[in-house]
């Protein structure tokens, strides 16, 4: 039921709450912001504050109503993620199939994944590149797509500020890259070194001895065994990484001054006994 206000426009009888601001004559209103849905039938996206083909009765097609307003630019780039956050874990689903018709796969199995970057390190852990490119070339193309889907996987769950302040006493500064490139190396160190890096990044002093450390380009192997395997380029397309149209989350934990030598200490003890020249006494 509407009722007329005086100035000429209409309110419903509920629009009278305390503390709601009346509502302006319907021809000083603005325009409702226009608001792009997409249902599940085929078509263009419709322009409008709600799409009639989405409506359960005109489609039994029809998609659930979402839980939040559509339109934003995240849900345009990437539909049915919340707040285009980005994930800990690709969505990499078994047939899911992308728009160039080329078929998504699921990242390799761990212990597997994790026996592979070992047995290589094992064999040369000075050329630890060549060593990992020449394990990969015994992987058909789309195992190489599942393990580089695993190690991307390994490399973002290492974004931790416990791990990035301990790069940077280790390797005298570390930037935003120069980390990213440490949690390779650590990554390609195995399964034993990177957990317990996790959980206690001073556990590094059981595997280091005073020197800088890089994983630079390890994380390319399977790249570049792809291309010598296929002629293609098509690597990174067939992965679907879609954390790329989206900046990458901020380090997860507690944030310190990676400068107060005294933090560090108290932080890591034993890296320190590397890293650092020893306090001198007090006299």
């Amino acid at each position: 039921m509407t009722i007329r206000c005086p100035s000429g426009g209409r309110r419903t009888t509920g629009g009278n709450r305390p503390g709601r601001k009346p509502r302006l004559p319907k021809q000083q209103r603005p325009l409702p912001r226009l608001m792009a849905v997409r249902c599940q039938n085929p078509g263009p996206w419709r322009r409008g504050p709600k799409c009639p083909r989405a409506e359960p009765a005109a489609c039994s097609r029809a998609i659930p109503k979402p839980s939040r307003p559509c339109g934003s630019k995240a849900d345009a780039r990437h539909p049915g993620r919340r707040g285009g956050q980005n994930r800990s874990i690709r969505p990499l689903l078994r047939g899911a199939v992308l728009p160039e018709g080329i078929a998504m796969l699921e990242p390799m199995e761990w212990k597997r994944f994790w026996k592979i970057l070992e047995e290589a390190y094992r064999e040369d852990p000075v050329d630890h590149f060549e060593a990992l490119k020449e394990r990969l070339r015994q992987l058909e193309p789309d195992e190489l797509l599942a393990f580089q889907a695993r190690f991307d996987d390994a490399v973002r769950a290492a974004n931790l500020i416990a791990l990035w302040g301990a790069a940077h006493l280790i390797n005298g500064g570390c930037s935003d890259d120069c980390f990213r490139d440490f949690r390779v190396w650590l990554v390609g160190r195995g399964r034993h070194a990177y957990e317990a890096a996790l959980k206690n990044p001073d556990s590094l002093a059981d595997i280091l001895d005073g020197e800088p450390v890089d994983g630079f380009g390890l994380d390319m192997a399977a790249v570049r065994v792809y291309e010598e395997k296929t002629g293609r380029s098509d690597f990174y397309e067939r992965l679907d990484r879609i954390e790329e149209e989206l900046p990458p989350p901020p380090p997860e934990g507690e944030d310190f001054d990676f400068e107060d030598e005294n933090e560090l200490r108290r932080r890591y003890p034993r890296l320190c006994h590397l890293y650092l020249i020893p306090e001198e006494p007090e006299s």
